[in-house]
């Protein structure tokens, strides 16, 4: 995946993991939330939606790959944008916020157990 020029993908995490190695990618979309999700990618400038799948056919595909394929500082800047949005990190920083959360309760219970006062 990391050495892909361009993806082609239904919108998802594959549409994540693209951004984070910098790939600029077209998104299918399968779902009405993943074309809102998918909207998104757009706006931050990392990718090509092309809507509901089921409203896609070949020509549009390959008119959305063949764009790309022709700008290539179109891609740099999708590139780009994908590396400065998304860092690959985002599930690290959710576990160390729950750990930090059980650690703050465990010493609150641990308070209360122990009769003393804690200040919410």
């Amino acid at each position: 995946m990391a050495s892909a020029d361009i993806g082609l993908v239904t919108f998802g995490v594959t549409a994540f993991e693209l951004a984070t190695i910098g790939v600029p990618a077209v998104y299918l979309c399968l779902n009405e939330d993943h074309v809102a999700s998918a909207s998104a990618f757009v706006n931050a400038g990392m990718g090509v939606s092309l809507g509901a799948a089921s409203g896609v056919d070949e020509p549009m595909i390959s008119e959305a790959v063949q764009q790309l394929i022709e700008d290539p500082d179109l891609c740099r800047s999708m590139s780009a944008a994908g590396r400065m949005n998304l860092d690959g990190r985002g599930a690290q920083r959710i576990a160390s916020r729950l750990a930090q959360l059980i650690s703050e309760r465990q010493s609150a219970f641990e308070a209360t157990s122990s009769g003393r006062t804690v200040a919410a």
